[in-house]
């Protein structure tokens, strides 16, 4: 479909963490090419930016004899989306029916673009949602770096969306929320701010809406907490505006003093700014379960750059709870409207969310 074949007396990949199980696929011919392509890999444990620190210093043809059962060879001879003097790395999605590839076209300099492709229907709404953000902010916000919108077509039964690229090699991933990430948010909220939080808003009433799909014992439960948060909030007339919708230190880079954005797919209008910055310190942490739900509460509510945030967009920081509580219901009510089966992953990610939850409105009786 994308004119990529698997042949041999080709290039030479590095396929992780193996051929039966294949999530990552980095091109290997050069140390250089094998270090543009590790940029697609953005590991959250100490083990994994381990594992990524070795592969990125170790010499080329030392991987290629330690690391043989995890090679395979791939031409591109008549692909439309690769030029001769560029070649792919691929991630090949978390699993789940959500999941999809993503392509990372490469030369010497850097990555080049961004092709995501997918055969499944549910995915296609979220190539148009993001193209439609980027082009909103293109017009809206045109200082924030961030992809613009290359192509979207149709090969068949696939869908395919390509985006520019806004890493270099010299780009860092940063897991710690800074103020250039704080100020990025800032430019996004002030361009597209849109009305206010209320019972009217469009995030109440969708939210409403994902309720009505929850089992009644989970339903009868988080509509109350949610209807008590919310009238608590009333009151102080808190603004809404645009979210990125996944605001995680692998979907960002910095570089020379600049934070760049990419994967807009789960943008959304009309929301709590507050999520952004709220998911960015959650997430990584969440993902990790060993890390206590009690730790990762407290590294939130005491991180500095998150209350100069609240104060930044009109949100008082005493809230902080109630601001957590809406992030943790509005995060678990999304992946449980999917329609489709969850994967494993997503389903420990679901009961930690909601074990979450639980912890903070024990906090919120006290």
């Amino acid at each position: 479909m994308l004119g990529i074949e698997e042949t041999q007396n080709a290039s030479v990949y590095l396929v992780l963490p193996n051929k039966e199980n294949v999530r990552w696929v980095f091109p290997s011919m050069s140390r250089r090419a094998l270090k543009i392509g590790l940029m697609l890999y953005s590991p959250n444990t100490k083990k994994g930016k381990l594992y990524k620190r070795y592969l990125e210093l170790m010499p080329v043809w030392f991987l290629k004899k330690i690391e043989q059962k995890h090679l395979t060879h791939l031409q591109w001879k008549k692909s439309p989306f690769i030029e001769k003097d560029q070649c792919p790395a691929f991630f090949m999605g978390n699993g789940g029916p959500h999941s999809k590839v993503t392509i990372q076209v490469q030369d010497s300099f850097g990555p080049c673009s961004y092709l995501k492709y997918t055969y499944s229907p549910v995915i296609v709404p979220l190539f148009q949602n993001e193209s439609e953000a980027l082009k909103e902010l293109e017009q809206k916000a045109p200082a924030l770096h961030i992809s613009h919108v290359i192509s979207q077509s149709k090969r068949g039964r696939a869908s395919i969306f390509q985006t520019s690229s806004v890493k270099s090699l010299n780009g860092k991933t940063i897991f710690d929320l800074t103020k250039l990430h704080v100020d990025f948010l800032v430019q996004l909220f002030s361009a597209t701010r849109s009305g206010s939080l209320c019972l009217g808003s469009v995030f109440y009433m969708e939210t409403k809406e994902k309720l009505k799909r929850l089992p009644i014992k989970d339903r009868k439960w988080i509509d109350a907490l949610f209807e008590r948060c919310i009238t608590s909030l009333l009151p102080e007339n808190l603004p809404v505006s645009r979210i990125h919708g996944d605001f995680t230190p692998w979907n960002t880079v910095m570089e020379k003093g600049i934070l760049s954005c990419f994967d807009w797919e789960y943008s959304r209008r009309e929301c709590p700014p507050v999520f952004d910055a709220i998911h960015f310190l959650l997430q990584p942490n969440m993902l990790n379960p060993q890390k206590p739900l009690e730790q990762i509460w407290t590294t939130v509510k005491q991180n500095v750059q998150l209350l100069s945030y609240f104060e930044q967009v009109g949100y008082p920081a005493h809230f902080i709870r109630q601001y957590v509580m809406l992030y943790l219901m509005d995060i678990f009510l999304f992946y449980h409207s999917r329609s489709e089966e969850h994967s494993s992953q997503e389903q420990q990610l679901m009961n930690r969310w909601k074990a979450l939850l639980h912890l903070l409105e024990e906090r919120e009786k006290v």
